[in-house]
């Protein structure tokens, strides 16, 4: 173990290191789940419900529209408020 100028080991002013930038910048995703997450992100709809009834994938359906659906209406209403607001 190597000792720095103040006594400490160098492993622990590291350790201190890391929880620090770990708190500054907020919120770190886990290693797994960040390796999950970018593995299922390059998955197709149909490769992710594959295992779901028809019923269940037809309901999924209908939440996506759904969703869709919204995103697009704020998307235009802000877009709205930008293009007033630049008048």
């Amino acid at each position: 173990m190597e000792i720095g100028n103040d006594g400490k080991s160098i492993a622990t002013e590291q350790n201190a290191d890391l929880n620090l930038s770990k708190e500054s910048s907020g919120y770190q995703r886990a290693p797994k789940l960040a390796s999950i997450s970018s593995q299922s992100s390059s998955l197709t709809n149909e490769q992710l419900t594959a295992h779901l009834t028809e019923e269940e994938r037809q309901i999924l359906q209908k939440v996506w529209q759904k969703e869709e659906e919204f995103a697009l209406k704020k998307l235009v209403e802000i877009s709205q408020e930008i293009w007033l607001h630049q008048i």
